[in-house]
């Protein structure tokens, strides 16, 4: 009888164990592959930050600018992966951290 009641008793655990809460509201969908919803980069306006030095002010200016929601910012001579991200733009910088071409993805 007591082995009884102890495996009744086991199997209760177990069983409640396995029980799933329920999933939280989310605000925002999860990104799929690391892109932000809703954030697309757009080359158009972009061009014209060639040239200026890298800052807090531009870098916040040319994610406004673009639309994108990373900016990768890639020293002279770094080795970047290839993978393209349609919420991100990309900046190369010269010696001197001056932007020396740039474009999304």
């Amino acid at each position: 009888m007591i082995v009884r009641t102890m495996i009744a008793g086991a199997s209760a655990m177990l069983a409640s164990a396995c029980a799933t809460a329920q999933p939280q509201e989310r605000e925002q969908p999860i990104p799929v592959r690391g892109e932000t919803p809703g954030r697309t980069c757009d080359s158009s306006g972009i061009q014209d930050f060639v040239g200026r030095q890298r800052s807090p002010q531009v870098e916040a200016q040319l994610r406004e600018s673009s639309g994108a929601a990373r900016i990768r910012w890639v020293p002279k001579g770094a080795a970047v992966t290839m993978d393209y991200r349609s919420d991100r733009v990309t900046a190369f910088l010269d010696a001197a951290m001056r932007i020396e071409r740039i474009s999304c993805g």
